[in-house]
């Protein structure tokens, strides 16, 4: 709200209310990426209830209610396509930014979280990890050139449901699997995911401010060599800067889910 007090209106405002995934909120017009804390925060809302109707009715309940909200969104984007973006860019934003196009994936999660809870052993073979890479690696070839998450149709807009699919199965092999990570593999890629998320809300602000300081330094003629050397740079001071943002931001408040936990 600050960058946008000049211009910002009452219904700006009411974007600081866990909104900031709205398409006139300041703080999605400064920093896009924000919008996953409105989702995100969306989600904890509704998960008590959520984990509280899976224990009463079984995870048969969960997948009923995937398949459901599949069907919503789809009848939803089959009434009104891109009509309520402002242009070509914003025509699908009223459910790749909401829980409209969420949802479904929220519950396939926790699909694949009962499963790992209760069946985890089942899968401890390392051929599961290897056939979930591969379904990873054709899957977003095939999504990518479906224009998943681009093109507001009804079919494209259901492969949401599959790239969930995906992922939920290639994490839950990857968890699953008997497969001994060495450990300085193993830690390195845990502290990666420890500031993943402050590394993606906070990798634009790295990037643009450096850019508009010293713009796209040369070392090289070739732009693809130059681009990998310009990432090396810029890479550990994004992770830096995560890092301490986690440290300071986030670890106080993920330090509550303890309580919740027991």
């Amino acid at each position: 709200m600050s960058l946008s007090r000049g211009t910002a209106t009452f219904s700006d405002a009411l974007s600081l209310f866990l909104f900031s995934n709205l398409q006139t909120s300041p703080l999605l017009a400064h920093f896009g990426q924000t919008w996953t804390i409105a989702v995100e925060f969306q989600f904890y809302l509704i998960f008590p209830f959520l984990a509280l109707f899976l224990n009463r009715y079984g995870v048969k309940y969960i997948v009923y209610l995937s398949l459901f909200w599949l069907a919503w969104r789809t009848m939803i984007v089959a009434i009104y396509g891109g009509e309520l973006g402002s242009d070509s860019y914003l025509n699908n934003h009223y459910y790749y930014l909401t829980m409209l196009g969420r949802f479904d994936q929220l519950l396939i999660g926790m699909v694949f979280g009962y499963l790992y809870i209760n069946h985890k052993d089942k899968f401890a073979n390392p051929i599961f990890i290897i056939a979930s890479s591969a379904i990873v690696f054709f899957s977003l070839l095939t999504l990518r050139s479906e224009g998943l998450w681009y093109i507001p149709t009804p079919y494209v807009t259901s492969l949401s449901y599959l790239e969930a699919c995906m992922w939920g199965i290639f994490v839950f092999a990857y968890l699953s699997s008997s497969i001994k990570t060495p450990a300085i593999i193993d830690n390195g890629l845990s502290k990666l995911g420890e500031v993943s998320f402050s590394e993606y809300i906070l990798h634009g602000v790295v990037l643009y401010s450096f850019h508009k300081t010293f713009g796209i330094p040369r070392f090289i003629d070739n732009d693809n060599v130059n681009a990998v050397i310009n990432f090396l740079i810029l890479l550990p001071a994004i992770l830096i800067f995560s890092k301490i943002c986690f440290e300071l931001i986030e670890k106080p408040f993920l330090g509550f889910r303890k309580k919740y936990a027991k």
